[in-house]
């Protein structure tokens, strides 16, 4: 059974005008299916995050997040060069970006936005063509853009409608590209007392796109309009 102690910290502090810094440092474990030639048991994936940022507290309904992260991730599986149907974990790779939120309040209307900058890199492999290149399937911009207001009917009764895109930008498997795509998601809440009946719609127009694109030459499609309905009591 595997079993580890990994350690979080944070600290920040309130400044004027509603800017407050931060910093944070904290470590993953992932266990990991499956056994190298020799029959040992893989060992658990290790991750270290790093993150610096700034909250601004622009109003009362306005906060604009800035941070600037650094993860490293070990223990990854490679490829045994010994045993061509094996694998060993000799792995590395870095992921460094760029985060920026914003949430508003406008004639009512919630607004939050959010745009990533992401850069991967596999730092240590078997295979030396490796070393260098990005992660797969792992985008270099993302960006997202989400509208929602309530509606009170009564005392007891209300309503919130919200909508919003995504774009999820290219990202590469070796010389393979996966093409960036944009979808629509949308949900409707109806609360009535400790009643809460909401549908949930994620790729809303149906859009076709390929999630992930792999060297070996398969592609993935993405998941097509989906619609959860979700019924929940307070108690």
């Amino acid at each position: 059974m595997d079993k580890a102690t990994t350690y979080r910290a944070a600290a920040m502090i309130d400044l004027p005008r509603g800017v407050t810094p931060y910093v944070s440092y904290a470590e993953s474990f992932q266990p990991v299916v499956g056994a190298t030639a020799a029959g040992d048991s893989f060992r658990p994936t290790r991750g270290r995050q790093w993150e610096v940022g700034v909250k601004w507290q622009v109003a009362p309904a306005s906060l604009v997040t800035l941070a600037a992260y650094e993860i490293t991730e070990r223990n990854r599986l490679t490829d045994d060069p010994a045993n061509p149907f094996f694998s060993v974990q000799t792995g590395e790779a870095k992921l460094k970006g760029i985060e920026v939120e914003a949430t508003t309040r406008l004639a009512g209307v919630d607004l939050t936005g959010a745009l990533t900058f992401a850069e991967t890199e596999i730092t240590e492999s078997n295979n030396p063509g490796e070393i260098g290149r990005p992660l797969e399937s792992a985008p270099e911009r993302q960006a997202s853009l989400f509208a929602a207001r309530t509606f009170a009917l009564s005392d007891e009764v209300s309503i919130r409608l919200g909508a919003g895109v995504r774009y999820v930008g290219e990202s590469f498997s070796g010389d393979v590209r996966t093409p960036s795509y944009t979808v629509g998601d949308a949900y409707a809440a109806l609360g009535w007392r400790e009643w809460l009946v909401s549908v949930n719609a994620t790729n809303l127009t149906d859009e076709r796109y390929y999630s992930t694109c792999l060297a070996r030459g398969d592609c993935f499609l993405g998941v097509r309009r989906t619609v959860t309905a979700t019924v929940r009591r307070r108690f």
